[in-house]
């Protein structure tokens, strides 16, 4: 028998919280780029592209801020895997820098 922490609880209600919004915007259970998708909402002053209610997004941070990191899918993996606070930042670096990378060399 598996017990779970809290903050495994926590994590859980994220997961299945950015899914359900996967579901509800993009009709998709895990829409592709899922992670950055609902971050650059997060970090968007509008609701983003996509107009999702202040009231979602302030329960999304909340999620964010109480589990200690973000869910995410890579190319590599099976399945969305938990980053915490600090590998999710460390994500965002490289993609900043890849980004950055690729634009220098066009």
């Amino acid at each position: 028998m598996t017990i779970r922490t809290h903050i495994e609880y926590i994590r859980k209600d994220l997961y299945d919280y950015m899914s359900e919004l996967s579901e509800d915007y993009w009709c998709a259970s895990w829409l592709m780029s899922l992670e950055w998708t609902l971050w650059e909402h997060l970090r968007a002053t509008n609701g983003g592209d996509w107009n999702i209610p202040k009231e979602k997004l302030n329960h999304l941070r909340e999620l964010y801020q109480a589990a200690g990191g973000w869910w995410v899918w890579r190319d590599t993996d099976k399945d969305p895997v938990f980053l915490t606070n600090e590998e999710w930042q460390d994500l965002i670096i490289e993609k900043e820098i890849n980004c950055v990378d690729s634009e220098a060399s066009s």
